[in-house]
């Protein structure tokens, strides 16, 4: 379902566990910062975000750009339009659609980019 102001199609388990988060007694000192390292602002940057995953996961040598690559890779295996993938990186002069589409057509695709990212959702948890 698309929300009012809702700008980020997210996955149903996405959505269901940012809301559990949020409902978190002390998540970022009552700020209603869920993506936050400083607990103080909204993450600016995922260097230091990248530096605590890769300490706490001992995973290094992996870039934030390969976990783009590794979700539209498994969308594509799971069926989902390459023009649905572009959508969901943002990608801004898909080269999946012609010239005269990509002139003319400017949905946002948002239910369809919901949809992938509930197939990606699913690969992540082994639903799939």
């Amino acid at each position: 379902m698309r929300m009012a102001g809702a700008c980020v199609p997210l996955s149903d388990q996405a959505l269901e566990l940012l809301s559990a988060v949020r409902e978190t007694p002390g998540i970022a000192a009552g700020k209603g910062l869920i993506f936050t390292t400083t607990g103080d602002k909204p993450v600016s940057g995922f260097s230091r975000a990248k530096r605590r995953l890769d300490a706490m996961s001992g995973v290094t040598g992996w870039r934030v750009q390969d976990l783009r690559r590794t979700a539209v890779t498994h969308m594509a295996n799971n069926g989902v339009s390459p023009i649905i993938a572009d959508k969901i990186l943002n990608h801004v002069a898909s080269s999946t659609l012609s010239t005269v589409a990509r002139v003319y057509q400017h949905s946002d695709m948002f239910e369809k980019r919901r949809e992938a990212l509930d197939i990606w959702a699913n690969v992540l948890l082994c639903q799939a």
